[in-house]
């Protein structure tokens, strides 16, 4: 429990950073990308540091109720998310029939791809799903009430996000939101990573076609047409919204501005994510001194084996 204690700590400053780059309304791709830094270093063991580092180590969790309380979120969190992948599959494949026609194709190609994902026509979506085998499930109504291009813009769409490898990213950030449910910013995370992604691949999909005008039309045109979106796909709302407002217009800052802010996060990104190199020779003897000097706390073999690593440390690095 302590090393999830520590490496929450540790990975604040980096969703600092992320949030940073969010009230700059700086690039929604560069976004994405601190946020999937934020998630990374959430990975990386605590113990893991630089002498450039300026976040310290964090502190440490000692109580013994912690543990079990963690542990009964994890499960619970990972039951409830099994549960929500198989409804959702279910969802997007219940009455779905195959797509005949050569403009997923056609759609793939002008992403650069080298094979289109497989495409389904059903009663939910759009939406992509599945990490081996890519699917895209599209709903009759809209296929049938869009034109060709109009079509090939909702392909677009849905093969960006398996261009860019989006599935892998947003199931590690479930497995994180399951293992890190006590971390508010894992939470915040997510859907701040959810929004700047769908922004991220709307940009993809306007530079492939040279023009974010139609596809601007096409998405509200989508929304008109919609009548439940699928779970887990962009739906209308606040996300929907900010697509459409990035599309109508630049957000971004001038361009002195905005590589100044690039490179100040980039430095503040380094100094974050490198906390200050974690002295484990020290750690080791003041865990030993609390066990002596509380020893009704500590069993005698928990005491001896702390004693031992801490013997075995000092021999290995003298």
């Amino acid at each position: 429990m302590s090393w999830l204690v520590a490496a929450s700590w540790q990975a604040a400053p980096v969703a600092a950073v992320a949030l940073l780059a969010e009230a700059l309304r700086l690039r929604p791709g560069l976004r994405y990308a601190l946020w999937l830094a934020f998630a990374a270093r959430l990975l990386v063991p605590p113990t893991v540091g630089s002498p450039v580092g300026v976040v310290p180590a964090g502190p440490e969790a000692s109580a013994d109720w912690l543990g079990p309380v963690w542990l009964a979120g994890v499960l619970a969190g990972a039951a409830l998310a099994a549960f929500r992948v198989r409804r959702a599959r279910a969802a997007l494949l219940r009455g779905t029939t195959a797509f005949e026609g050569d403009l997923p194709r056609r759609a793939a190609a002008r992403l650069g791809m080298r094979r289109a994902p497989r495409v389904l026509l059903g009663d939910a979506g759009p939406a992509v799903f599945g990490l081996l085998r890519p699917t895209v499930v599209v709903p009759h109504g809209l296929a049938r009430a869009l034109d060709a291009t109009a079509f090939e813009h909702v392909l677009l769409h849905e093969f960006a996000h398996v261009k860019r490898r989006d599935l892998v990213a947003q199931a590690l950030f479930g497995a994180l939101n399951v293992v890190y449910w006590f971390h508010p910013l894992v939470w915040v995370a997510r859907r701040r990573a959810y929004a700047a992604r769908e922004l991220a691949c709307d940009a993809t999909v306007a530079r492939a076609l040279g023009s974010s005008s139609a596809y601007r039309r096409t998405l509200l045109r989508a929304a008109l047409l919609a009548t439940a979106p699928a779970p887990g796909a962009a739906a209308l709302g606040g996300v929907f919204l900010a697509r459409v407002r990035a599309l109508d217009r630049d957000p971004r800052p001038p361009a002195f501005w905005r590589r100044l802010a690039v490179a100040a996060l980039a430095l503040l990104l380094v100094a974050a994510a490198a906390p200050v190199r974690f002295d484990e020779g020290a750690a080791l003897r003041a865990q030993v001194a609390r066990m002596v000097g509380n020893p009704e706390a500590y069993g005698c073999l928990e005491t001896r084996f702390a004693f031992l690593r801490a013997v075995a440390h000092e021999l290995r690095n003298p």
